[in-house]
């Protein structure tokens, strides 16, 4: 059933048609496989006309693009410095140092009703896996830490006896605190289930925004490109900095071929692609010209850093 989701799950996101012909966006997504589910999020937006809208803001910059980037690549958690620790002590997250700015509600909607695609359409193969295959599964009453088994009482129950939800693929356990087979989000998805449906969340193709503090190191670079700075003031180790920009600069690398790549041809099989924005194309070349001039200053001169 986990093969059946993914094929309907990219038939449904239309990276392959009802052939399991490949879409462009398909094309895109597999350029950058490594950083799967982040590409996948990149392709929502794409396919969304997320960033259309972005870049088409009067206000619009090239760090407004850079903000996006950071919250789906090379992530890294705010230090609790950073979180204490704010400029104008104003107490507000997106103007403490450090601290990546929120994403912007546009992006954020994006991602969710995404995640709530992808979480309600793997919750559904889920409960019907459950009820074909009930007698096999067997009751769900053994406690998930303990793994102790509960033995039903030997009585008949009684109209006044506290009944949970009846649930299929949910846990037991968790049903008795009045959760039923809906679930909210991956996350919930992943933990909520019976022990039988282990589900990896690495399958689940989705960026769930969680409003978390994320570290602003990636997007500080961006604006200074200052490596002792970062080392200074991030709260990043210096092999990791070292690691995840250069990783980063090698996405935005692929992410601006992908696009130059695709968009010399804005149709595809007769229908306009997602690509086809000049706007959008030209934002992500910028961007990923000005991170690499940043970066290559800084490689240059290794033996000083």
């Amino acid at each position: 059933h986990h093969f059946r989701f993914c094929i309907e799950y990219l038939r449904l996101e239309r990276i392959v048609d009802e052939s399991l012909v490949p879409s462009d966006i398909a094309g895109f997504i597999a350029h950058i496989f490594w950083e799967q589910p982040s590409n996948f999020a990149v392709a929502v937006l794409l396919r969304a006309g997320v960033f259309e809208k972005l870049c088409r803001d009067p206000n619009f910059r090239t760090e407004d693009l850079m903000v996006v980037m950071c919250h789906l690549f090379c992530r890294s958690h705010a230090t609790p410095r950073s979180l204490l620790e704010g400029p104008s002590g104003s107490g507000q997250s997106t103007k403490m140092k450090g601290v990546l700015p929120e994403l912007p509600p546009l992006v954020a909607n994006a991602l969710r009703e995404h995640s709530a695609r992808v979480v309600e359409g793997m919750a559904a193969y889920q409960q019907g896996f459950a009820r074909a295959f009930a007698k096999e599964l067997g009751v769900d009453n053994t406690l998930p830490l303990s793994r102790v088994c509960v033995e039903p009482p030997l009585r008949s129950p009684s109209a006044n006896d506290f009944r949970p939800l009846a649930v299929s693929a949910r846990s037991a356990f968790v049903a008795l605190s009045g959760h039923g087979d809906r679930f909210e989000s991956a996350h919930d998805l992943c933990t909520g289930v019976r022990a039988e449906l282990q589900i990896d969340p690495h399958l689940l193709p989705v960026v769930e925004p969680d409003g978390e503090a994320l570290n602003s190191y990636v997007l500080d670079f961006f604006k200074h490109g200052q490596m002792e700075v970062l080392k200074r003031d991030s709260g990043v180790a210096h092999p990791e900095l070292w690691t995840n920009l250069e990783n980063f600069f090698n996405i935005l690398r692929s992410i601006d071929a992908a696009m130059r790549r695709r968009a010399q041809s804005v149709q595809y099989r007769g229908t306009q692609t997602a690509f086809a924005d000049k706007e959008v194309v030209a934002a992500f070349a910028t961007m990923s010209a000005e991170f690499e001039i940043k970066w290559k200053a800084v490689r240059d001169g290794f033996g000083e850093v």
